[in-house]
């Protein structure tokens, strides 16, 4: 159940309830995943005494249909067979969950799942034509931190206006933050290209291995020591560490420790915060730092262009088509057999689902290497990311800057790191509603578009 919302489950008890002139029904759902949720084609069993059955499972049927509401209904009541039950008995399941894009109409497109665009390369860009497809990114503008105490820190692309800024809150982080800035880009242009690169087999002597290893080290000889003590120390350290030896100001501290913990379901004084804070500075072409931008029409205008490039290109989309595994002969992908029995052959096979489920659902454990089944099986992937929409008739007006006009900023609402620290930790013991590290997200329509905002505050 879900208190305090309409489900699916609460409904059909309360039904039973009134045609069984019984109070306090409670279905059994076939999985635990699916109390409470809206779901359709669920299969969910009641125990009835034979005091309040009289046998006729169709008229039982006809009479909940009439209690129901209207959109929720009964396909079918049978008599369930001794033992069943609708959580263990099922053989097998298949979810099917549909996500609105237009929850407040159809003036609104909403970005149901991520948020902003970033790391797609220039070239890619390019080659695909992707604005040729109707694909516009409006960039995200600067950061901006209210504080409690009414004033607010922003940080503009302009360095002189960017170092005004700050300045109030401390003179030498004004000047650490153009060290700073010069330091991530540097390890960004260093770190960006690895991201078109497969990596080699290292240790391998096969001589193809032994030219893709000659072309890492071609890649890898502008890090010099240097770079490689920085390096070393970016992928292992948290944010925290990184900000509070080269800031001095909460506010600071706070603001940037943010960039560190996107995304993560981890706090700033979390091992490999750092490497996330190095995300926004990766060059990946030569072409200049990552950007984030937020696209015309939400994330979904992205596979739009994508798709629309493809069909250009010949490429053939099929929607609805669950693949049902990953074909493997003698060790080699040869394609995929859809769920409806057909087999599709390919060289090459791209999937973009979550490794678990590419290599030890699709492809079968038996195809694969021990140890790496092992490796894959350990693999963990969870985020503190909660996104929250909202539309609104114009941007916000800050108390604090009631002159400001804002062009897609991001709002940080952290006054200093030990905030997200504390809110990391207590996230593992509060209720969801509790949860006070959010993302809300863009929502974007053809009039308005909404700031990002992410909150680190204490919670109280």
């Amino acid at each position: 159940m879900q208190p305090g919302l309409r489900t699916v489950q609460a409904e059909v008890e309360a039904a039973l309830a009134t045609v069984l002139r019984r109070p306090g029904v409670r279905v059994t759902c076939a999985g635990r995943t699916d109390a409470g949720v809206h779901a359709r084609g669920q299969v969910v069993h009641v125990d009835v005494p034979a005091t309040t059955y009289d046998g006729d499972a169709h008229a039982l049927g006809r009479r909940l249909t009439g209690v129901l509401p209207p959109d929720v209904g009964a396909r079918a009541v049978r008599v369930a067979p001794l033992g069943f039950d609708a959580r263990f008995s099922p053989l097998w399941r298949r979810y099917a969950y549909r996500l609105t894009e237009h929850p407040f109409g159809p003036g609104y497109t909403v970005s149901t799942l991520s948020y902003v665009l970033s790391l797609l390369p220039p070239d890619l860009w390019h080659d695909l034509d992707l604005a040729e497809h109707g694909l516009f990114v409006y960039p995200q503008g600067p950061y901006f931190a209210p504080r409690r105490d009414g004033r607010y820190l922003q940080l503009p692309d302009d360095p002189a206006r960017r170092a005004a800024a700050i300045e109030p809150f401390s003179k030498t982080d004004a000047e650490a933050y153009e060290r700073w800035e010069a330091w991530l880009s540097r390890l960004g242009r260093l770190v960006g290209p690895l991201l078109h690169a497969i990596p080699p087999t290292l240790g391998s002597r096969r001589p193809r291995d032994l030219v893709e290893q000659a072309g890492l080290l071609a890649r890898l000889r502008g890090i010099d020591v240097r770079a490689a003590v920085d390096l070393t120390r970016l992928f292992s350290a948290s944010v925290a560490d990184l900000v509070e030896d080269r800031f001095s100001s909460d506010a600071m501290r706070g603001l940037l420790s943010v960039s560190g913990v996107i995304g993560m379901w981890a706090g700033p004084r979390s091992a490999g915060t750092g490497f996330v804070t190095l995300h926004h500075h990766l060059d990946q072409t030569g072409a200049g730092a990552a950007a984030w931008g937020f696209p015309r029409g939400g994330m979904g205008a992205v596979t739009q262009a994508l798709a629309g490039s493809a069909r250009s290109f010949g490429a053939e989309i099929r929607t609805s088509t669950e693949v049902a595994r990953i074909d493997v002969r003698g060790g080699e992908v040869v394609g995929v057999t859809l769920h409806n029995g057909s087999a599709l052959t390919a060289r090459t096979v791209v999937a973009t689902v979550h490794p678990r489920i590419a290599f030890l659902t699709l492809v079968g454990r038996e195809h694969l290497p021990e140890d790496f089944v092992a490796d894959i099986e350990a693999w963990r992937s969870r985020s503190g990311t909660v996104k929250v929409n909202f539309a609104v008739d114009r941007l916000p007006t800050l108390e604090m800057n009631r002159n400001a006009r804002y062009c897609i900023p991001s709002f940080f609402i952290s006054s200093s790191a030990q905030p997200l620290c504390e809110v990391k930790k207590n996230s593992r013991h509060l209720p969801p509603s509790r949860r006070q590290r959010l993302k809300l997200g863009s929502l974007t329509s053809s009039r308005l578009y909404l700031p990002s905002v992410l909150g680190g505050i204490k919670p109280t």
